[in-house]
């Protein structure tokens, strides 16, 4: 099989999170997703920063942009509704999920999509 039928065959990345119930019930796993690039770019222009973020040198509004890509990337277990973009705006302003766990799940999003190599560089 040649490259390029090795990379037509490629899958999606995917990962999954384990976030501990702290009232020690079971875990909540969430399985997510990378979404196609073009779907990405799309994405990212839906969520334009605003002038003060621009001023920044931010690229997207994280305030919009983070729910919307869980929205995106979150698999639904089956039988189950799909959480909105509104849904998880509401659950990052709750107590129900630590703004850590939020991060988490959002920062595990962006890699899936990013997919950057990574760089590293050795001492002198």
């Amino acid at each position: 099989m040649g490259r390029r039928e090795r990379l037509r065959a490629r899958q999606l990345p995917t990962e999954s999170v384990r976030l501990p119930d702290p009232g020690g019930g079971p875990d909540e796993v969430f399985e997510l997703r990378a979404i196609p690039p073009d779907e990405w770019e799309k994405l990212l222009g839906e969520h334009p920063p605003t002038e003060e973020q621009a001023e920044k040198g931010e690229t997207y509004n994280p305030t919009t942009f983070r729910p919307a890509l869980l929205e995106r990337c979150v698999l639904t277990p089956d039988g189950e509704e799909p959480l909105t973009a509104q849904d998880w705006a509401d659950l990052s302003a709750s107590r129900n999920l630590a703004p850590g766990e939020f991060i988490r799940l959002y920062n595990t999003a962006y890699a899936l999509n990013d997919r950057s190599p990574l760089v590293v560089v050795g001492k002198g």
